[in-house]
């Protein structure tokens, strides 16, 4: 009976066991599923469970959980389960398979993931403390076939999608500490192709792997993910093939080999943005150790390539085709940092900011070496070289370079030493004004930002040798553009100590140049040796336009010098100027010279030129129609007429000049017959002219082929009017060539005459006194020319009276005035003293007459008549022959005669007459007194006034007396007549002689004489 119910009960439990497993097992799964996922807001969907209870095995189809939105699902779970090994603690599983499944990420518009339930506290289960029991796990096999993962971000409609996922495990074994070997193939919307790999064992834990990317898409992970940060990833493809080795025990152990290809990407963070069409990492090798003795890390790369680079930065743009990096070494032991890099090539790099550009056709580092120690960056270059750099702010204003080489360099945080810097073409131009060179400004404004000045800490630097060929240098102003070119420089030894040594070539059109020099940083001291020649001087012509009125300048310069330089500066210079001209604004040249040659010599005492030699001067002095001078119209007026009384002239000392051969053509057109002379064969040689020393200076030339000029100059070379002496010859200039300037101020041509010049000028203290003394020989007048500027006085009679008898005019014509004074002008004081000699010359003619022929001339143009009567006083008899002689050694001077008669003096002398002839024959008749006779005429005819003396009588019977008025006209043309024959006794000519019209003086009743006056006219 116990045998039966045993078998009964063990059937039962058989049967239950049979019916539960493949019954019950599969229900209670559902049920409990469903109730513990319930408690997550879950819902639990199984469209079948199978499970063999005998052989472990369960399928499971149709299985999906969801929420508001579905989370996944499978179409078909397969488990192979070996039982018995759970007796040993060990979880076995033969085989697992999860056929198609799906996982649905969904992330709202809060940033909630549809998962979170799972994650949450409330859901989670709190298990006893089974700490003694462990369990082992071994998974034979696990295969995730055809797996899928979809996501998408509510917030802003980003979806991505994993197709096609395949993953295998085997041999997991954590009893044997075995994770075992994985393979994962993947492919998606976003991405081609995933596959991994990888061996895992454990104590220690190491990973061996391998892992391929294929066509990843960076943009959506960036827009759902990590759109919080402050950068963006615009769009991005990537590839990558990762070979690893994970170790980890008592330190962690990395290496890898990667390859790395990055496919348009582009990276911005606010107004900075990078960009770049391909990026390629190739062999890429990384060693980690991190260690109790810190991190250690290396990393090699073969090559890494970035083609068609962009970025923007601080407001650059710039940009590069292609930049290789080859053979590139980083290590770092935790507090060093070193880099090393074999080669970088860059290709069409460019760069811009503002108006500013950069382009650069190829760059080329060879061997760099980045050391930072202890926050000190270190930097040693084998060499860069850079082909066809150009920068370029405008069309006027860049800087390009065919090749620049920079070899050995080594920086350090305190030095920088450079092999050599080599340049090749360098073509500079720039647009220059008060604030700099436009360029150079540029540049500057690269540099935004804005740093403190830090305390600066001494610096070294070295640059063995410099060469800088065939440079350009252009350089343009608001006035002209200038241009020099193949331009050579080579330097050795540039350092802040010791002695640097510089060469500069220079082979233009324009400038011819070599220079040595030495600079010593240490004890500041310059030498340098200068050979130079300027071939032409037309570059400076724009510039003095600004303050001249000319056309054109022109010159070469040769110029050797030595300069010297320790605390104070020193020059010697030999300069040589040949063929200059000076052209005015008519494109007429007024000044030049074939030579000067000179030495110069500056120090801190001053400045010396000595050694002068000019040759061939020639000036051409011009006075327009308009009466303009022509020198005076080559300066322009300046707007800023303010001086600086503080400035100190230096001292200047001028030492022994000679000129050669020089001359001087002078022309006034403002007369109506242009005046043309010159000056030549002028000659000077000076000794001396130094700062408050008077200084001697002789000049002499030939005035129009026969005249002769010598000027004597006694002078303060740099005070001319604290005291000046000024002595001018000029001797037998012949005056006919002076016909324009007598036709315009004298009316009359000059038909001959030859003029010799004294002028003695004295100043002193600004007041000018100087006597002119002229000599006229044989000047003769010509025909006369009508002239409204000329002088209003008979300027024929004046020349006529100053004419001695060997045809000589000797003239004294002191001058005066204060050359301080702003109406100060020496023409004007030349032209009143002219204007007040002929003046005196018209109104005192014979005492000009008597000083030329050197006779006494007082009173010589009087003949005194007795009054009443044409008898010639005793008196004049004398005055009659020097009149004479006045007319024998003037012949060309005509005496005029004013018959003159005075109608009181006359009248009265002529009735007194009648009186006492009365008298006379009342006393001869009568034998009368004298006395009586009067009384007795006085008293026929006079009743009416008293008689009282004989004096008296006679003067009221003369009143008395009727004289007509052709009786005094008769005397007056007798007295005339009678003095015409006497001048003509005594030698004069009848044609020297001209009676004028009739004068009536009037005179008085007291008068002894009648004066006739004489006169002078010329022919």
């Amino acid at each position: 009976m116990k045998t039966k119910i045993s078998i009964a009960i063990i059937a039962f439990l058989a049967v239950f066991y049979t019916v539960f497993g493949f019954f019950g097992v599969p229900k209670l799964s559902v049920y409990y599923g469903t109730k513990i996922l319930a408690n997550m807001d879950l819902n639990l969907s199984v469209n079948k469970i199978k499970f063999n209870p005998f052989t472990y095995e369960a399928n499971i189809t149709g299985l999906s959980i969801q929420g508001d939105s579905p989370l996944i699902k499978f179409d078909e779970i397969y488990v192979d389960l070996d039982a018995i090994n759970l007796f040993k603690k060990t979880i076995d599983i033969a085989d697992l398979k999860l056929t198609n499944p799906t996982i649905f990420i969904q992330k709202d518009i809060n940033g909630t993931y549809n998962f979170a339930s799972l994650l949450s506290d409330e859901s989670s289960t709190k298990s006893d403390d089974n700490s003694s029991l462990e369990l082992y796990y071994d998974i034979k096999k696990l295969d995730i076939i055809n797996a899928s993962i979809a996501y998408i971000d509510l917030g802003n409609g980003f979806e991505a999608k994993l197709n096609d996922m395949s993953y295998s495990l085997e041999n997991l074994s954590t009893k044997r500490n075995y994770l075992g070997s994985h393979k994962l193939l993947t492919s998606s919307n976003l991405v081609d192709k995933i596959i991994t790999d990888a061996n895992i064992t454990l104590n220690p834990f190491t990973i061996n792997g391998h892992a391929k990317i294929t066509e990843l898409k960076t943009t959506p992970f960036w827009v759902s993910f990590l759109k919080e940060l402050p950068i963006s990833l615009n769009s991005a493809i990537i590839n990558s093939d990762l070979a690893y080795t994970l170790r980890l025990d008592e330190s962690v152990t990395l290496d890898t080999n990667a390859s790395l290809n990055i496919k348009n990407i582009s990276v911005a963070s606010g107004k900075n943005s990078f960009a770049t069409k391909e990026f390629d990492v190739w062999n890429l090798k990384l060693n980690l150790l991190q260690s109790q003795n810190g991190l250690n890390l290396k990393l090699d790369n073969s090559n890494l390539n970035i083609y068609d680079f962009k970025a923007k930065f601080d407001g650059f743009d710039a940009g590069a085709s292609e930049i290789l990096l080859k053979d590139s070494n980083v290590t770092f032991d935790g507090k060093n940092l070193g880099i090393k890099i074999a080669k970088t090539n860059t290709n069409n790099l460019n760069a811009s900011k503002l108006d500013t550009k950069i382009t650069l056709n190829k760059a080329e580092i060879n061997d760099a070496n980045f050391t930072l120690l202890a926050k000190n960056l270190a930097l040693l270059l084998s060499s860069i070289n850079l082909a066809d750099l150009k920068a370029t702010n405008d069309k006027e204003n860049f800087a390009n370079l065919s090749n620049l080489s920079l070899n050995g360099l080594n920086l350090a945080p305190n030095s920088l030493k450079l092999d050599s810097i080599n340049a090749t073409n360098l073509d500079i131009s720039s647009f220059v004004n008060d604030e700099g060179s436009k360029l150079a400004n540029a540049f500057l404004a690269l540099s935004s930002s804005k740093k403190t000045q830090a305390k600066s800490e001494p610096f070294d630097f070295e640059i063995k040798e410099l060469n800088l060929n065939k440079t350009k240098v252009a350089i343009k102003d608001e006035i002209s553009k200038n241009t020099v070119s193949n331009i050579d420089i080579k330097a050795k030894n540039i350092a802040n100590n010791g002695e640097a040594k510089f060469d500069i070539s220079i082979n233009d059109e324009l400038l011819k140049l070599s220079s040595n020099s030495s600079i010593n940083m240490t004890t500041n001291k310059v030498e340098s040796s200068i050979n130079a020649t300027l071939q032409s001087l037309h570059f400076i012509t724009p510039y003095l336009k600004n303050y001249l009125n000319i056309e054109d300048i022109n010159a070469k310069v040769d110029l050797k010098a030595n300069i010297n330089y320790q605390k104070d500066l020193s020059l010697n210079a030999n300069v040589k100027t040949t063929n200059f001209s000076l052209k005015d604004a008519n494109n007429v040249v007024v000044a030049a010279f074939a030579s000067l040659n000179k030495t110069l010599n500056l120090n801190k005492n001053g400045i010396k030129i000595s050694n002068i030699s000019l040759t061939n001067p020639r000036l051409k002095v011009e006075i327009s129609k308009d009466g303009e001078l022509n020198l005076l119209k080559l300066i322009k007026d300046s707007k800023d007429n303010s001086k600086n009384e503080s400035s100190k002239s230096p001292n200047i000392y001028i030492k022994n000049i000679n000129i050669k051969n020089g001359s001087l053509e002078f022309s006034d057109k403002s007369l109506p017959i242009v005046f043309d002379t010159n000056i030549t064969k002028i000659s000077t040689t000076i000794n001396d002219i130094k700062n408050k020393t008077r200084s001697d200076i002789a000049v002499n030339g030939i005035v129009a082929k026969h005249g002769f000029s010598e000027i004597l100059l006694s002078i303060y070379p740099f005070e001319p009017t604290f005291s000046t002496d000024l002595i001018l010859h000029f001797k037998n200039l012949n005056l006919k060539n002076a016909t324009p300037y007598s036709a315009k101020f004298l009316g009359y041509e000059i038909a001959d005459g030859r003029l010799n010049l004294n002028l003695n000028y004295k100043i002193k203290d600004g007041k000018l006194n100087g006597s002119n003394t002229i000599n006229l020989d044989n000047l003769t007048l010509g025909k006369e020319i009508p002239s409204s500027d000329a002088l209003s006085l008979p300027v024929k009679l004046g020349l006529a009276i100053l004419k001695d008898s060997n045809n000589q005019i000797d003239i004294d014509l002191p001058i005066s005035g204060d050359l301080n004074s702003p109406e100060f002008s020496y023409g004007s004081i030349v032209f009143k003293a002219i204007v007040q000699l002929f003046s005196d010359v018209v109104t005192s003619p014979f005492r000009f007459i008597g000083a030329a022929l050197g006779i006494s001339s007082e009173g010589v143009n009087n003949a005194d008549f007795i009054p009443g009567t044409a008898f010639l006083s005793e008196t004049s008899e004398e005055n009659i022959k020097k009149l004479a002689q006045i007319a024998i050694k003037k012949p060309d001077i005509i005496f005029t005669i004013t018959p003159t008669y005075a109608t009181i003096s006359d009248k009265y002398a002529i009735s007194k007459r009648i009186i006492q002839k009365e008298a006379t024959l009342l006393m001869n008749t009568k034998n009368l007194s004298y006395e009586d006779a009067i009384k007795q005429i006085y008293a026929q005819k006079i009743n009416k006034i008293k008689f009282q003396n004989v004096d008296q009588a006679v003067d009221v019977l003369a009143d008395d007396v009727k004289i007509k008025d052709d009786t005094l006209l008769k005397i007056a043309q007798k007295r005339a007549l009678f003095l015409s024959d006497e001048l003509q006794k005594n030698g004069v000519k009848k044609e020297q002689i001209d009676m004028i019209n009739l004068q009536d003086i009037s005179g008085s009743k007291t008068d002894k004489f009648i004066r006739l006056q004489v006169g002078i006219k010329t022919k």
